[in-house]
């Protein structure tokens, strides 16, 4: 990793850490993310958000995934 891949993932997992404060959130992978290419792609590792995957109401989840938000899924 570079010092500025570094600096994005802190600045992320500043933001994650943020929003998990106040309310649930969910990572997932994408195109560009250190993940499998296949589908499913596997969770990311909470190591790569030390400080917002010490929250519960954080969830590192599978791309993709099942998820209901009211009476919509």
């Amino acid at each position: 990793m570079t010092a500025s891949s570094v600096e994005a993932m802190h600045s992320i997992d500043e933001l994650f850490n943020k929003i998990a404060a106040i309310t649930d959130i969910d990572i997932m992978p994408g195109v560009n993310d250190p993940s499998c290419h296949m589908l499913p792609q596997q969770p990311l590792h909470p190591c790569m958000f030390p400080s917002s995957s010490k929250q519960k109401s954080a969830h590192c989840l599978t791309n993709p995934y099942d998820f209901q938000i009211g009476d919509i899924r």
